[in-house]
């Protein structure tokens, strides 16, 4: 019996275009402003954006412009600069509910909960490339890299006084566990 491809678990990773305030301005400016039909601004912006794709970012580019909540269209006032993305608060809250209930599915399913694609550290919530990322960005905030509460300690280069005392004894027990078995 031949199976799909997604069934067998073969699918490809997708390949997503992150849209930019850029990206969105053009696309407002040809599609709203200049009036250009789909097809030339597909040939225009160039391959691996489909129909569908280009009719949601013009969609989300008209209510980023209008002020207005990208998902129900309903009048957003928002401190925030002309071409973010804006939501209302139900819009706000249904998203965060979706986000947290894919967070748990992928992480049932031993998957990594931030971006979706790699296997989880054991021990974590997230794949090694997003521990990694979130350690980088902690580091530059000046706070601690393993725990995110701390400042820095001054003779450490990316970790907070708890978790170096933390490390040097997991790091003691690690060492005696290992002299046990060569010496033991």
């Amino acid at each position: 019996m031949r199976t799909q491809n997604w069934y067998r678990g073969e699918v490809a990773p997708k390949q997503q275009h992150s849209w930019t305030l850029a990206d969105r301005q053009k696309i407002y400016t040809m599609r709203v402003k200049q009036n250009l039909p789909i097809n030339d601004i597909l040939d225009l912006l160039g391959v691996g954006i489909t129909r569908i794709k280009l009719f949601n970012q013009i969609r989300i580019s008209r209510a980023v412009f209008a002020r207005k909540c990208f998902r129900c269209r309903k009048p957003v006032h928002s401190r925030r600069p002309l071409g973010s993305l804006l939501a209302c608060k139900q819009c706000k809250q249904k998203l965060s509910e979706y986000k947290k209930e894919m967070r748990r599915k992928y992480l049932k399913r031993g998957i990594c909960g931030v971006c979706w694609e790699r296997k989880v550290v054991p021990g974590f919530t997230a794949c090694r490339k997003c521990i990694s990322i979130a350690h980088r960005r902690r580091y530059i905030k000046g706070i601690c890299g393993k725990c995110g509460k701390h400042s820095i300690y001054k003779s450490s280069v990316a970790l907070c006084l708890n978790c170096l005392k933390s490390n040097k004894k997991y790091s003691q027990l690690y060492r005696a566990r290992l002299r046990e078995k060569v010496h033991g």
